[in-house]
């Protein structure tokens, strides 16, 4: 039986990341013995015609699936392919299946989901659909029978026994990013956290639990991207680069070693770089090191112990600090519309991006993100004992995004302004995170440009009264969300 691994839209955007995930899992199915094809939505103009063609016969589709525009195209090619052949059988995976099983298991399109890591489950799976066996044999998985039941937890997978991701079975071109490098390809190094904050997917997906591959594994991925596909930097796609210090400085010292000649970025917390030593951090710019994402998150040290932090602002002024001093390029995200949220509270943490680009001019701004309470994480269950309404139909999950309130104040008007200030925010402080998520081709090059200025205008002045340009943004969002599936036909 084939597998058929679907990655739907994310929106409209010019950088295609590749589907690291579904590479992955790829992988793991051809050599337990499937025939396995990646079907990209966002790269593949035919994918319509492929997809009909793979459901002449029963083929196992599997989606990965993130909250946001993509659940709308997955929902809509998942219904398309049940009214080609009803004997396909959907499964959806992700961290969104993963947290809301329930709530995926209701549409009638979806047979199966995967939770959590699927390269031991989902092979597991597919031999069980293909020889008709008793699904309540197969452990992380959630499925329909005469009602929805979940499987026990399969454990979690030791890192160093997955193969390289599947990348031949794609134009790695399609996803080459132009940023700190000109020929950027992602490379997974761990997964999960240590850490306990109570907004992240990681806790419940990766049950807290940190893993690693070993740094003479990761050299080896590496090198095989250099040698094959000729890559200048590297993406560290990790939930936590930086937890194993040991093993980040193996990492370094061998990219020098071994003359590899690339860039690299990746995720660390604040708290570690603020304190990491001069010959650490001279480490890390000598092995390439341009940019780190740093997860700031509030200029409030009580909400950033409300939300499981174990880092200050202080710690964030300093960690801007030091990549200033070692050419690093630090991308900080910040959040905001908490609960106890008010118009002093959101200006004191616009005051604090300015200090942050005063004190590092260099400083890329991630956008305000609008606080998202997803499900599974301990804040989610917070809000769910404060009032939180869950969405009710699984294409409400889609409105789950940091540039949408889902968490609603007294004053819809400060709701109003609290949109307005994540959209804006993008485009006055974004800089190259701009250029990833805007296409180049007109009208959206126009339309950024003329956002940009206006954006830059309105927080040099703090003036956000009168947002028609950001209430047609948001309309056009909301269009994207209805149209991205039109040319999917209703009828087989």
């Amino acid at each position: 039986m084939d597998v058929i691994l679907v990655f739907p839209h994310t929106g409209p955007k010019k950088t295609i990341w590749a589907p690291l995930s579904l590479l992955y899992l790829a992988e793991a199915l051809r050599e337990d013995g499937f025939s396995t094809r990646i079907i990209d939505t966002r790269v593949e103009k035919d994918y319509i015609m492929k997809l009909k063609n793979f459901s002449k016969k029963d083929c196992i589709f599997g989606f990965s699936v993130m909250a946001g525009h993509q659940i709308i195209h997955a929902i809509q090619i998942s219904q398309h392919l049940k009214k080609l052949n009803s004997n396909s059988k959907v499964v959806w995976g992700g961290t969104f299946p993963t947290l809301c099983p329930e709530a995926c298991l209701q549409s009638l399109s979806i047979d199966v989901v995967v939770m959590g890591e699927g390269e031991i489950t989902f092979p597991e799976l597919a031999h069980c659909i293909e020889q008709n066996g008793s699904l309540d044999q197969v452990k992380g998985i959630a499925y329909k029978d005469t009602h929805i039941r979940s499987n026990p937890d399969r454990p979690l997978i030791d890192m160093d026994k997955l193969p390289f991701p599947a990348w031949d079975l794609v134009d790695a071109t399609n996803y080459f990013r132009n940023d700190f490098a000109k020929r950027i390809l992602p490379v997974q190094t761990s997964r999960g956290c240590p850490n306990r904050c109570t907004f992240c997917y990681t806790v419940p997906f990766s049950r807290g639990v940190w893993r690693s591959h070993r740094a003479e594994r990761v050299i080896s991925e590496i090198q095989m991207l250099v040698e094959k596909y000729k890559i200048d930097g590297v993406d560290f796609c990790d939930d936590n680069f930086f937890v194993g210090p040991d093993r980040v400085r193996k990492i370094c010292n061998s990219i020098i070693a071994e003359n590899l000649n690339i860039c690299w970025r990746a995720d660390c917390t604040v708290d570690i770089l603020a304190n990491m030593n001069t010959e650490y951090l001279s480490l890390l710019k000598d092995s390439g090191c341009k940019s780190l994402f740093l997860g700031a998150d509030s200029a409030s040290k009580s909400t950033l112990k409300q939300l499981g932090k174990n880092a200050t602002p202080e710690q964030t002024i300093e960690a801007v600090k030091r990549c200033a001093q070692y050419g690093i390029i630090p991308v900080v995200s910040m959040i905001i519309g908490f609960e106890n949220e008010d118009y002093e509270t959101v200006n004191e943490t616009l005051d604090f991006v300015d200090e942050l680009k005063r004190l590092n001019p260099e400083t890329l701004i991630a956008g305000l993100k609008m606080i998202t309470p997803y499900s599974g994480t301990k804040l989610y269950e917070d809000f769910r004992a404060s009032g939180l309404k869950q969405p009710e139909k699984l294409e409400d999950w889609s409105r789950f995004v940091p540039t949408n309130p889902s968490i609603l104040h007294s004053d819809p008007e400060f709701d109003r302004f609290l949109q307005v200030l994540a959209y804006a925010s993008w485009f006055a402080l974004g800089g190259s995170f701009i250029n990833d998520n805007v296409p180049t081709s007109f009208p959206y090059s126009t339309a950024k440009e003329i956002l940009t200025l206006l954006a830059k205008w309105r927080w040099k002045r703090r003036f956000w009264k009168l947002p028609i340009e950001w209430k047609l943004v948001i309309l056009y969002d909301r269009y994207f969300d209805s149209n991205v599936g039109r040319k999917l036909s209703p009828n087989p």
